[in-house]
């Protein structure tokens, strides 16, 4: 799956260059995840034959939009954990706690994957993150983590590009091996 963040300032033309790479680069399910509501979000998500989606920063939001949008997604606050309306929780790895020498804060625990896991919820881990980061080895240790949390606990886990622009976007079979190699690690 593509995951393609879209901010508030980009016209339609713009999102209708990003949906028809991410098509060029094989994906064939594209989420556009909107920062903010507007009424046009789901109609522009519908001309372009895509899903829609709501980046939301409170409840209040997700109970709000939850029946206008295909997806409500979410940071990894142990609040969105235990809300029903949230579909998918983004980048769990992006805890600015540091780790320590032999343990790695990678953002999630048994009790936020048990409440996952009743929730239905998926967790998604961006690409972006590694490519804009000083210490992308880090992050890909804290996704290796997580993949494994997740495997553990029976909690979905895939990995998106959850690209800001288009030089961020990654091509499917890219995002499905590194899936396939996360999944595969003990």
């Amino acid at each position: 799956m593509e995951l393609l963040i879209i901010t508030g300032e980009e016209g339609a033309e713009r999102i209708t260059e990003r949906v028809a790479l991410a098509k060029k680069l094989g994906h064939k399910e594209v989420l556009l995840l909107f920062t903010r509501h507007d009424q046009r979000n789901t109609k522009t998500a519908a001309r372009l034959k895509t899903r829609a989606g709501l980046l939301i920063t409170s409840q209040e939001e997700a109970r709000k939009h939850r029946k206008e949008y295909d997806a409500i997604v979410a940071p990894p606050a142990r609040a969105f954990f235990e809300s029903r309306a949230v579909t998918h929780i983004l980048n769990p790895e992006a805890s600015p706690r540091r780790d320590f020498l032999h343990h790695r804060n990678s953002g999630l625990n048994q009790v936020l994957l048990k409440l996952a896991k009743q929730r239905g919820i998926t967790l998604l881990a961006s690409t972006s993150q590694l490519l804009n980061n000083r210490r992308p080895e880090e992050k890909l240790g804290r996704m290796i983590q997580n993949a494994r949390f997740a495997r553990k606990y029976g909690v979905a886990y895939e990995v998106v590009s959850g690209a800001t622009s288009q030089w961020e976007q990654r091509d499917a079979h890219t995002l499905a091996a590194l899936n396939r190699e996360l999944q595969k690690l003990k």
